[in-house]
């Protein structure tokens, strides 16, 4: 994950695009991307496979987290 944003803005790019399947150290990486992304001027979209109207308390946690990312 932490190669992206760099490869990005080495290439011209203006947006990167994460997916929440991807984050091997999600806790350790993303403070480190968003770091990343402020200093490159670049912006970013967090893609979540977790769905928004969930009956299950666990999903309804999970969303507001990958929200909140």
């Amino acid at each position: 994950m932490l190669d992206l944003a760099p490869l990005a803005a080495s290439m011209g790019v203006q947006r990167v695009e994460y997916r929440d399947v991807y984050w091997k150290e999600k806790d350790r990486e993303l403070p480190a991307v968003k770091a990343q992304l402020a200093q490159l001027k670049l912006k970013a979209t967090y893609t979540t496979v977790t769905p928004m109207y969930a009956a299950e308390a666990a999903k309804h946690r999970q969303l507001l987290q990958d929200i909140d990312a």
